[in-house]
């Protein structure tokens, strides 16, 4: 374990990352009804994972469930970077908010967005979904962080 690593208060990580889980799941379903046409499209059966779609329809329970694990460890991630990067936002409330916030939907765009939109053959708008709702998610988020994290 590296020594940032060691320093970091795990067990508010951990929890914090049950925010993260809660809010992002709640966001996703909420961006999936806005966006269903899409994954009923027959012309992008193509791009969507066997897990998400191993036949037409809903995807099966495990999706849902590797989903929320996935999800969590996501939150974790994202709770202990917040924790090991906040002194660099100063003492400010929304200016950890936001300074985080700006880092990784900045990230998120570079890393993710970007390639997906060069590599894979998804609609843009679908992307613009896909990004809003992280970014709403990184926001509530960091506002969750910043108040259990002091």
């Amino acid at each position: 374990m590296s020594a940032w690593m060691k320093k970091l208060h795990w067990n508010k990580v951990f929890i914090a990352g049950l925010g993260y889980l809660i809010i992002s799941t709640v966001l996703q379903q909420v961006e999936v009804m806005f966006t269903m046409k899409y994954y009923q499209d027959p012309a992008l059966v193509g791009i969507w994972s066997k897990l998400m779609m191993p036949v037409a329809g809903p995807p099966p329970l495990a999706f849902f469930a590797i989903s929320l694990l996935f999800s969590y460890a996501t939150g974790c991630t994202l709770a202990a970077v917040f924790e090991f990067m906040s002194p660099l936002f100063g003492k400010g409330y929304w200016g950890k908010v936001i300074g985080f916030t700006d880092i990784m939907v900045g990230l998120a765009i570079v890393f993710s967005y970007f390639p997906m939109y060069l590599l894979l053959n998804i609609p843009a708008i679908l992307l613009v979904w896909w990004l809003v709702a992280s970014a709403v998610s990184i926001l509530l988020t960091s506002i969750v962080f910043a108040k259990m994290m002091k």
